[in-house]
């Protein structure tokens, strides 16, 4: 008997939304990709904070003569250690650059993982708006149902005409089709929906008509324009390392060679590199240049945010104002109307033809309301794109 329950409860049960998007964090191979990608900028910052690698020099010779070629003598060895000196500040401004390249990849990564679970959430409540259309189809079924056995009993009697049964049957027929369709299109929804979580989904749990709480959201929380300002401080800071490099470029070695009278000489070495005939101006010029067009395009992207948030919000307020209108007014004036209708079509007071007309109307303002509260989802799920799920 536990097992027969265990069994019967494994098939009731339907994914909800938080265990999907529990389960794209942990399954989803495009966010496991992101992730090891910033994992990656660790090996930037060690190869930053590491210092040059020393050289190692050896020469060996020997004197000859003009004639034979001959060596003349003992043979000459010299062996040199030298060091770059990362002077100016150049290995420090390296580590800062590499840990403000890795905060501009962070913010990047989360504006790709918003708009990944913006889509997750639009595809899960996608399904579950063709889940609700599933069960208003349903109950017009089951009312066809109950009006065509009505008929067909009335039929029976001789108080319906054939015509009336005929019309009462393609009814039913007609509602069995769209449930069929709206079947496959729900098993469609789950199929895409499966899609992000790399598991087969069979049925998701949820409430269509709950809207999450929507806050005002300031343009420059979004993972966007955070990006953005870090990405101007990344060239701020390697306009700064490329003017350290500009400067001279010191290395000290230490240089021991062989004396020809039977004893070792050391000596101490100093070189610079000279900026003399190039100072990296290319580079210099390049970075102020794209810091430039950054600051160009932060300043664009703040204008194409407010642009959409402002319409965003107009219409979630736009949507919310038709949802009440339904609720309050339309839905249950229909609701009332097609009970009437159809005790007056069973007091034989109106035709079918009205009372199928009147019918209409309810499941279709159903559908509408179930349509308005997708269309609020949705623009819920552009404001998760901007800012994030909250």
């Amino acid at each position: 008997m536990l097992i027969l329950l265990l069994i019967l409860t494994g098939l009731v049960y339907g994914l909800g939304f938080k265990e999907a998007l529990e389960k794209l964090e942990e399954l989803n191979p495009e966010i496991k990709a992101l992730n090891r990608m910033l994992e990656s900028y660790k090996g930037r910052e060690i190869s930053a904070r590491a210092y040059p690698n020393p050289e190692l020099r050896f020469e060996s010779g020997f004197f000859s003569s003009t004639e034979d070629f001959k060596p003349i003598g003992r043979f000459i060895y010299t062996l040199e250690i030298s060091q770059k000196l990362p002077l100016w500040d150049v290995r420090s401004k390296r580590i800062k650059l590499s840990v403000l390249e890795k905060e501009t990849f962070s913010h990047e990564i989360q504006l790709r993982k918003n708009f990944i679970i913006s889509e997750l959430y639009t595809s899960f409540y996608e399904a579950l708006f063709k889940k609700e259309l599933l069960k208003i189809e349903e109950e017009n079924l089951k009312i066809s149902k109950e009006i065509k056995d009505f008929v067909e009993k009335a039929y029976i009697m001789g108080e319906r005409t054939q015509l009336e049964l005929l019309r009462a049957r393609r009814a039913l027929s007609q509602a069995k089709i769209k449930l069929n369709l709206l079947k496959n299109e729900y098993e469609i929804s789950l199929k895409k929906l499966s899609s992000f979580i790399k598991e087969e989904v069979e049925d998701v749990e949820g409430n269509l008509f709950k809207i999450p709480k929507i806050t005002s959201l300031n343009p420059e929380d979004s993972p966007k324009i955070k990006a953005l300002l870090s990405k101007v401080r990344v060239f701020e800071k390697k306009i700064e390392l490329e003017k350290a490099l500009s400067k001279p470029q010191p290395s000290v070695g230490i240089l021991m060679e062989d004396s020809d009278k039977g004893y070792y000489g050391f000596r101490v070495s100093v070189s610079f590199e000279i900026p003399l005939m190039y100072r990296r101006q290319g580079e210099i010029l390049q970075n102020l240049e794209l810091k430039k067009a950054t600051e160009y395009s932060l300043e664009a992207e703040k204008l194409k945010l407010k642009a959409i948030l402002e319409s965003t919000l107009s219409r979630i307020n736009v949507l919310r104002k038709n949802i009440e209108d339904l609720e309050k007014n339309l839905i249950p004036s229909a609701q009332k109307e097609l009970q009437l209708g159809i005790k007056s079509y069973r007091l034989n007071v109106i035709s079918l033809l009205e009372l199928s007309d009147i019918k209409r109307r309810y499941f279709d303002l159903l559908k509408e309301r179930a349509k308005l509260y997708f269309e609020l989802h949705k623009a819920y799920a552009q404001l998760i794109k901007i800012g994030g799920l909250r």
